[in-house]
């Protein structure tokens, strides 16, 4: 899988673009599908009204390559009504989590995703 996010100030560029996003990575899942992300919490887009959010893109192990809905975080003021309606209609598969700060510091949140056999690009 790969992910990406802004910085603390909603840009994906150093320079204020928009790509290359600097914040990313590529993870291998578990053989139980379990993965680790380590990275901060992205800013929402400077002037837009879209929530702060993690992208992922998955393939590997015979699926071909897709997205998945973005990861993004209760209680973020940006995320509506409508949102909330979509991913809690999702089940497991929830779009919209939530963050813990464990005893370290360190903010955690769980992200279940579903990969299909078709791609979606």
């Amino acid at each position: 899988m790969y992910a990406y996010n802004t910085d603390a100030g909603g840009y994906y560029a150093h320079n204020g673009r928009n790509y290359p996003p600097r914040l990313h990575g590529w993870m291998q899942t578990d053989a139980s599908g379990r993965y680790e992300l380590h990275t901060i919490r992205p800013g929402h887009y400077p002037g837009m009204q879209i929530p702060a959010h993690i992208h992922f893109n998955l393939w590997g192990a015979g699926y071909p390559r897709q997205w998945v809905e973005e990861l993004r975080f209760e209680g973020d003021p940006l995320v509506t009504a409508a949102m909330r309606e979509q991913a809690a209609a999702a089940g497991q598969f929830t779009t919209i989590q939530p963050v813990r700060r464990a005893g370290d510091g360190v903010w955690h949140a769980t992200f279940h995703m579903r990969v299909s056999r078709t791609s979606n690009f």
